[in-house]
């Protein structure tokens, strides 16, 4: 049985139409987190149960990020409170936007902006890029053999590191900068694992012709807040697996396999927990396309 395609999130920036696409964020949720989940957020598209506050939040410091890159490729570091300005605004409009936001407890909106005023402190202290910025928000699509959909993604950030003048004569190198913010501090070992890694120098690649270094710009949420630089590169073997990957996936999705992650590091804040707690009981549908959310008295009527 073959599905339609879904439609995913298209980056806002990117000027790109909506046509049916796979991402990075897609294909983490599929791969990674929940096949059902993905279902549910991308073929069936239900509206989010829940949505934790650290989504809104972590796209606000994302689009801040972005305003403060965008002013560091004319060699300006903004001010602390400028930038915590344009986090509060995106910040409010993307909770606005937000279906079911919920906050843990003790947990409160004020509390949020004075967790983001010290993360852009520390921002401000650790900030490295300045003309060597190539490109920001900088959009990519690619075809990937084999696979019925296009790849699109968005790079937060693409710098140039090493100079003509560099011992060797070597040409500047291409570096695809990635903003996280994270709960607590990266081990060193979690870059050469990322997926998200693997797919933005892929499109890179493919987009210009040259394989980039990549480094992820980690910004913790601890009470003294901070910034690692963290670095890993791809190679040709690299990319051959996410083809396949990628290629394997897609046949999954187009024939219609979408099963539960029952211990997924998803559920906890699961947008779709309540969907998920009845798609046993839609006996009438119990097949690998059948994850729709159990109707009120349904699984006893069916049982």
């Amino acid at each position: 049985m073959t599905i339609e395609a879904p439609r995913t999130e298209t980056p806002a920036s990117s000027g790109a139409d909506k046509e049916p696409h796979h991402s990075y964020t897609s294909l983490n949720t599929y791969l990674n987190v929940c096949q059902l989940q993905y279902y549910y957020r991308y073929v069936e598209k239900l509206p989010a149960e829940r949505t934790a506050v650290a989504l809104p939040f972590g796209t606000a410091m994302h689009q801040a990020l972005s305003v403060q890159a965008q002013a560091a490729r004319k060699g300006r570091l903004l001010p602390a409170r400028e930038l915590l300005d344009s986090f509060a605004a995106f910040f409010k409009a993307n909770c606005e936007a937000s279906d079911n936001l919920v906050f843990k407890r003790e947990e409160t909106y004020d509390d949020q902006l004075d967790l983001a005023g010290r993360m852009i402190e520390a921002v401000a202290k650790e900030w490295v890029d300045y003309y060597n910025i190539k490109s920001v928000a900088e959009p990519f699509r690619v075809e990937i053999p084999g696979v019925s959909l296009p790849l699109v993604g968005e790079l937060d950030m693409v710098v140039e590191e090493g100079t003509p003048f560099d011992e060797g004569g070597d040409r500047p190198r291409p570096v695809v900068v990635d903003f996280k913010t994270a709960a607590r501090s990266w081990t060193d070992s979690q870059p050469h694992r990322a997926l998200q890694a693997t797919v933005y120098s892929y499109g890179y690649r493919e987009k210009h012709g040259v394989t980039p270094s990549f480094r992820y710009d980690v910004l913790t949420k601890a009470k003294t807040p901070k910034v690692q630089h963290l670095r890993t590169v791809r190679d040709a073997d690299s990319f051959a697996r996410l083809e396949k990957l990628v290629s394997v996936a897609d046949r999954a999705i187009r024939t219609g396999i979408f099963l539960p992650n029952e211990t997924s590091y998803g559920c906890a804040d699961c947008p779709f927990a309540g969907a998920c707690a009845g798609w046993h009981c839609d006996h009438a549908r119990v097949t690998s396309v059948s994850a729709r959310p159990l109707q009120t008295g349904e699984c006893m009527e069916a049982a």
